[in-house]
């Protein structure tokens, strides 16, 4: 068998060298499972943060699979590189792009909840009579968490006349964040034509938010 030469000996030494010590990836370098627990949380930290000035049009697709790590530093390491790579803007955009799959504009809705643009609320709002349920419900969700004070009509609107439950529920608790006059309106009137049990607990526990001062 052949054995390797010096410089190959010192080019894997490098290398294993690099993986050891967390290296940064280039920009462009190839994709890496984020959440794969295979490969050292360093080394994954160290890739998000690269992953903040490439220009692959990858690179936000593989923050995103990363969201749902409970790795603190792998986290910020994330919503670090997506603020630089203007997610924001980004993710708005692919949420709203009705020729997207349907798990891509979830899982931008995600990244949307995770970095809360301050003028998400009117652009959400608009996605609340979206014919896919699925999406309805994304952002049902994530206007529980942003924007929900600029939405509270199209949310108002949409709880009298959303047919699934699981969107209802999202619905109600966005209400519940609100305590104007109309909101509270709102939530006691669907508590008298409310079916779904989750939803019901769900109208209970607004009225008690709103109730406080």
């Amino acid at each position: 068998m052949r054995r390797p030469t010096t410089t190959a000996v010192c080019y894997i030494t490098v290398l294993l060298a690099m993986v050891a010590c967390g290296a940064e990836a280039a920009p462009g370098s190839p994709a890496l499972n984020l959440n794969d627990s295979a490969v050292a949380i360093d080394v994954r930290v160290q890739h998000a943060k690269a992953l903040a000035t490439d220009k692959a049009p990858t690179a936000v697709d593989e923050l995103l699979t990363g969201l749902d790590s409970r790795s603190e530093p792998l986290r910020d390491a994330i919503v670090a590189s997506l603020r630089a790579q203007k997610g924001d803007i980004v993710l708005l955009q692919r949420a709203a792009d009705k020729k997207r799959p349907s798990p891509d504009r979830v899982a931008a809705l995600a990244g949307v909840r995770v970095l809360k643009p301050k003028d998400a609320g009117p652009k959400l709002a608009a996605l609340l009579d979206d014919t896919d349920e699925s999406i309805r419900e994304a952002v049902a969700h994530t206007l529980c968490l942003v924007g929900t004070g600029a939405a509270e009509p199209k949310l108002i609107n949409a709880l009298r006349n959303e047919g699934s439950a699981k969107v209802r529920y999202f619905l109600v608790v966005a209400l519940g964040e609100l305590k104007s006059a109309s909101a509270k309106t709102a939530v006691v009137n669907r508590m008298k034509i409310e079916t779904d049990f989750a939803v019901k607990d769900a109208l209970d526990q607004a009225q008690v938010k709103q109730a406080q001062p």
